[in-house]
């Protein structure tokens, strides 16, 4: 929940800010593989450069993201580029973003474990393969002073990854999948706001689904709890620096409450976030979302 923006590009810069953010997720901490091939806890590294330019009346979100993920013998890399258009209206602001990705996906063959080691179609003498696809993510958002709705489809090109290896059938594609946020801003009171959100994700077949709440004090400090889809528990707190509180950390921490023995227990999340100034061409009120300036 530290990156909402992943789940449609038309939040790119929606909260009327510039920035450069960076997250770093250890899943599993601790977690070994069965076997003594390489590999263990999944990773994730995310850098982010968000900035906002204003044109007269019109905004424009553009972003820069790369990702690198690690599950066992698996590597991706994923580099990306958002865009998104951003239109003022009478009581909030509608957005449309795209996000066009290349993905790099490398796979070491000598790690895997076959049922059969006699199995013609066991290609641990292959070595380590890779190869490059693009993807294409969209999607559509509406926000007020008080809460956000966006819509997005991530993998709307569906690739496939077969290594360029004559008679390995290609992986499942990445199968296209549907997500909605939703967030809401209640002030209790001048320097206490509760931020609840949801995110829920399907490709038809299956679903997961995310909901969370935080409590800001000031916009500077914030505690908050997440539930993810009968998985895990997360504790989430943060903190802004600095006298404009443009530098923001944060942490979560996940417990998880169902299948811990195929997994260990806990994950840890760091969240690092600057903002940068805006470029305008003409002064205009911004409409700031909360839910995003942590």
């Amino acid at each position: 929940m530290f990156n909402p923006y992943y789940a449609s590009p038309a939040l790119t810069t929606m909260d009327g800010v510039s920035s450069v953010s960076l997250i770093s997720r250890n899943q599993w901490t601790g977690y070994e593989t069965s076997f003594e091939n390489e590999g263990g806890a999944p990773t994730t590294q995310f850098l982010n450069y968000s900035s906002l330019l204003r044109i007269k009346d019109t905004a424009l979100g553009i972003g820069g993201t790369f990702i690198y993920d690690e599950l066992g013998p698996r590597q991706d890399v994923y580099v990306q580029l958002s865009l998104a258009y951003h239109y003022d209206m009478p009581r909030g602001r509608v957005s449309f973003g795209l996000r066009p990705t290349l993905v790099n996906r490398r796979l070491d063959f000598t790690a895997l474990v076959a049922v059969d080691p006699d199995d013609p179609t066991n290609f641990n003498q292959l070595g380590t393969e890779s190869q490059f696809k693009p993807d294409l993510a969209g999607g559509i958002a509406y926000s007020t002073n008080d809460y956000v709705v966006a819509l997005g489809v991530d993998h709307l090109i569906t690739p496939a990854f077969d290594y360029g290896v004559d008679g390995l059938a290609a992986e499942d594609p990445q199968r296209m999948v549907y997500s909605l946020y939703a967030s809401l801003n209640y002030r209790f009171s001048q320097d206490v706001m509760l931020v609840p959100a949801l995110l829920v994700k399907t490709n038809i077949d299956g679903h997961s689904y995310d909901v969370s709440a935080r409590a800001v004090y000031q916009e500077k400090l914030w505690v908050g709890l997440s539930y993810r889809d009968f998985e895990a528990v997360t504790f989430m707190l943060g903190c802004s620096f600095l006298q404009d509180k443009s530098l923001s950390v944060g942490y979560a921490f996940d417990y998880t409450v169902l299948n811990q023995e195929y997994k260990q227990a806990t994950s840890h999340e760091l969240f690092v976030r600057y903002n940068l100034p805006t470029l305008n061409s003409r002064t205009k009120k911004i409409i700031r979302t909360p839910r995003f300036r942590f």
